[in-house]
């Protein structure tokens, strides 16, 4: 529901109209708003899941292994070790992208193909 405080399908749809932009395979106008009405619905559902996941996850962990864990680790913990891990994994990747052009762009100038 916050979703659509926030995002407002009609608002949007209009928006899109009056910059002449379009989704691909949807109508301009109701069906547009239609769509985007379903997919934010789609996403807020899927979001509420996965936070859900995170808040029982820890509680899980301890019934499965019997150990107990810190206070302090809890759903916000986990959402901060994903966040931390995709950034690095993005780095790393862009990383190797750019020693590979750099590769690429010396041995060009070497003469090699």
């Amino acid at each position: 529901v916050s979703t659509f405080q926030v995002l407002d399908p009609k608002d949007m749809a209009t928006n899109l109209r009056k910059q002449a932009a379009a989704i691909p395979q949807v109508r301009p106008g109701k069906e547009t708003q239609d769509y985007l009405t379903e997919v934010l619905s789609r996403s807020s559902i899927f979001g509420a899941v996965i936070l859900a996941l995170l808040f029982v996850l820890p509680n899980l962990i301890e019934l499965l292994t019997q150990l107990n864990t810190p206070n302090g680790f809890g759903g916000t913990s986990l959402l901060i070790l994903v966040g931390v891990g995709i950034d690095t994994w993005r780095q790393l990747q862009a990383e190797l992208l750019m020693q590979q052009y750099a590769t690429d762009v010396d041995q060009f100038y070497k003469g090699r193909k």
